[in-house]
């Protein structure tokens, strides 16, 4: 917060003032006028502050600048989460003054007539993006260049805050307007932008974003979450497996989060890193492989990841993404103080991680209290008709993904598909959509995605029809389009059931889908299609042999050949481990 206002103050939204950080009161602001600010923060599962909380933090507030000696001008309060009784704001976190209930109640206070006027409260749930939007639109810089600025003058501000502990009122020391913009002057001299933007331009990670709602229609039917559904409030917080994560990361840098498919590990995570998102710069990592270490060594330099000023990477689904390549990053993060990991893994692939016992690990496992929860919020946003939560908690066999799709579509996720497969069995004119949901369900199994030309020549089939058939399919959420051109299936539980279900015909067969699969996905794919099939024994090495030989005789490209052999690598290494 004390960064937050050092920016504000900078950016020309207050008036200029010396910010203190645990001067007079958490933050002391010197101007003009001297200000007292109290910031207060709490768990989101607690909700907003009610207005008798608000009452003793205002309260408590007064006493102090009435203790202290000369007393402040002005008083602030500043909240992470929304206050009871006050009118929210839309737009920017800006001081409201205290009015409507809270003011009446207030007004019994001694000295309240005098103090009143003086108080305002703020409310601000993400200080540091607010700060980087702020630093972004004045210079028109990158928005990476921004959060390194933010994050030097981070550093320089807890440095302070820690030497005022130990500091007398008149010898406080604060940053200056000046001191700001030099701390945001001299990042800006020192980095290199186009070597920073690297891994993001790689395609290696990106920021995390956990202020944008994705509000996903989808959500219910059983999608991997991602950082916008956690800001769109769709999932239901899991406090004391959250807990235990938060403390895994404290304690060893590094988390991992284990568990079937479906049972909400994504969630979790996800959960976890936005919980530290206030004092953790966090990176998602897309795709990793060894010569993508250097670029991310890079970023580590470039943002002077320290224990005060930490960095995080993301990495979901660590046996699809690879295994190896967590153990990497592992051991470049462990040489680095405040370089820390969080990652998901499901159990069956646990066995393949390098550097495993690096890292804290926490069962993704859901209980009574989680469905009991879940079940009243879905209930109160009038999205289930189901008046308790133990029959269907108990139908879906611990499953999140299964539960929450009983409780919204009123039946097993395996009966729903099973009716719509069926609807195209029987009709002759959509044996296409079964076609391209064979593979875009056998791609989903394996986190992998189709580029829907390829496909469309592998089936033999205009791309126009093949446009159609697949409109539908997605409009029915049996696949998905995340990215033009490219087709997947929306969970990796779903993509199963789908693969099953879609081949208890006679024909086409499995080794016929996985074909026409293997040769319509891009080369980087290639490697955890191979050894999904493997590892989960769907087909036989020969048959997977076979498919492979087609598609690197169709296309002789070294990527290719690598990224199979990788695959045919890790799919050998997990049928091993399990025999």
């Amino acid at each position: 917060m004390s960064a937050w206002l050092a920016v504000e103050i900078w950016a020309g939204q207050r008036a200029p003032a010396i910010v203190i950080p645990e001067g007079g009161d958490d933050i002391e602001l010197r101007g003009e006028e001297t200000s007292f600010v109290q910031v207060k923060s709490r768990r989101e599962h607690l909700g907003d502050y009610t207005e008798g909380e608000t009452i003793g933090h205002v309260g408590d507030l007064w006493n102090r600048s009435l203790g202290s000696a000369p007393q402040p001008q002005r008083l602030e309060l500043i909240f992470e989460r929304e206050v009871a009784g006050l009118r929210p704001l839309d737009d920017r976190p800006a001081a409201r003054l205290i009015e409507g209930p809270i003011s009446t109640r207030l007004a019994k206070f001694s000295g309240s007539s005098d103090l009143l006027p003086r108080t305002s409260i703020i409310v601000t749930t993400s200080p540091q993006e607010s700060a980087i939007r702020l630093i972004v639109a004045r210079l028109n810089c990158a928005p990476i260049a921004a959060q390194m600025c933010f994050a030097d003058l981070l550093i320089r501000v807890g440095a302070l805050a820690d030497a005022n502990g130990r500091l007398a009122p008149e010898n406080y020391r604060g940053v200056s307007i000046s001191d700001t913009e030099t701390s945001i002057r001299d990042v800006l001299a020192a980095i290199d932008i186009d070597a920073i933007e690297r891994a993001l331009r790689d395609g290696v990670c990106e920021p995390v974003d956990f202020l944008t709602p994705l509000n996903d229609p989808n959500f219910y039917l059983g999608v991997d979450v991602e950082p916008g559904h956690i800001a769109a409030g769709l999932v239901a917080e899991r406090p004391r497996s959250r807990t235990a994560l938060v403390e895994g990361i404290e304690q060893r840098r590094a988390a991992l989060i284990v568990g079937p498919s479906g049972a909400g590990k994504s969630a979790l995570m996800w959960e976890a890193a936005k919980t530290l998102r206030h004092t953790v710069r966090w990176f998602r990592i897309r795709r990793l492989s060894a010569e993508d270490i250097p670029s991310l060594r890079q970023l580590i330099r470039t943002f002077r990841a320290s224990e005060d000023s930490p960095l995080g990477f993301v990495m979901d689904d660590v046996g699809r993404n690879g295994p190896e390549s967590w153990g990497a990053l592992l051991k470049e993060a462990m040489s680095v103080p405040g370089v820390v990991l969080l990652g998901s893994v499901r159990e069956e692939d646990v066995t393949l991680i390098a550097e495993r016992a690096r890292a804290a690990e926490i069962r993704a496992d859901p209980d009574d209290e989680l469905a009991e929860r879940l079940w009243r919020e879905l209930r109160e946003a009038e999205k289930t008709n189901w008046v308790g939560w133990r029959e269907p908690w108990k139908m879906s066999d611990g499953l999140l993904l299964e539960y929450v799709h009983i409780l919204t579509r009123g039946q097993r996720m395996h009966e729903l598909l099973a009716d719509q497969v069926a609807a195209r069995v029987s009709d002759p004119k959509r044996s296409l959509e079964l076609d391209i949901l064979r593979s875009g369900a056998w791609a989903g199994t394996a986190n992998a995605e189709v580029d829907a030309s390829q496909l469309a020549r592998a089936l033999s089939v205009s791309e126009p029809d093949l446009s159609r058939a697949l409109q539908r399919l997605i409009q029915e959420h049996l696949v998905r389009s995340p990215a033009p051109g490219a087709v997947t299936g929306l969970h990796q539980l779903r993509s199963e059931e789908l693969l099953q279900l879609t081949h208890q015909t006679a024909l086409p067969t499995l080794e016929t889908s996985f074909e026409r699969t293997i040769v319509s996905v891009p080369a980087t794919d290639l490697e955890p299609l191979v050894a999904d099939t493997l590892s989960a024994r769907r087909l036989p090495v020969p048959a997977v042999l076979d498919g492979l030989i087609t598609r690197l005789e169709g296309e002789q490209d070294a990527r290719a050949l690598a990224s199979a052999l990788r695959g045919l690598g890790s799919g050998r290494v997990s049928s091993g481990v399990d025999e």
